[in-house]
């Protein structure tokens, strides 16, 4: 980021256990998931202080978020449980930008969904299964649901994944490295190795 870099406090108070980021580069809106108050919000870059409740209700672990601002859609992940042993289903939902049309997106075979980017392009969700050791996708109508990666050990703990033109780029977990695919060629590559644990990233 560079010597002029500075952080700041965008909101210090009101929250608990906050997981998920995601920016909404058109209006100008920070969107955050709060496990521990089992919402989701979103506050004007600007003025923090006007953030409103997007989602509520009926969640239990919410953690990564995705938007696709031109299209005014929200995605988010949900753990059913934080318990490696709980044999659960997680949970990835849409709605759009303000909350309405909430809708489930994925309900089945999975177990800790994280990680979620957007293929705009191609109106495509990724995720992975930090759980199960799996990256897939799915269009935004629910249909095509497909494995995208499987293979051990790079498929080990993902956590966090994002998509940079035609690459996806994702972090283990308890193996602290930073993995690429090439999607057109199916190429994978370990790009850096970290101190664990690892946990987001963004391009």
């Amino acid at each position: 980021l560079g010597e002029r870099a500075v952080a700041e406090d965008f909101l210090s108070s009101g929250l608990t256990k906050v997981e998920g980021l995601a920016l909404d580069w058109v209006a100008a809106n920070l969107y955050w998931s709060d496990e521990g108050q089992q919402a989701i919000y979103a506050a004007p870059l600007s003025s923090p202080s006007l953030r409103r409740t997007v989602v509520q209700g009926n969640l239990s672990h919410p953690r990564a978020l995705a938007l696709h601002p031109e299209k005014g859609l929200l995605f988010w992940s949900d753990w059913a449980s934080v318990e490696e042993e709980s044999d659960v289903s997680g949970t990835i939902g849409l709605a759009s930008m303000s909350g309405e049309g909430r809708r489930l997106l994925v309900t089945s075979d999975l177990h800790w969904p994280n990680g979620l980017t957007v293929d705009m392009e191609n109106s495509l969700l990724y995720w992975c299964d930090t759980w199960v050791g799996r990256l897939e996708r799915i269009g935004y109508d629910g249909q095509g649901r497909t494995t995208v990666y499987s293979s051990q050990p790079l498929s080990n703990r993902p956590y966090g994944l994002t998509l940079l033109h035609s690459t996806l780029y994702w972090t283990q977990y308890t193996a602290a490295t930073v993995v690429s695919l090439d999607i057109t060629t199916n190429t994978t590559s370990v790009l850096r190795q970290e101190n664990p644990q690892l946990l987001e990233i963004k391009a």
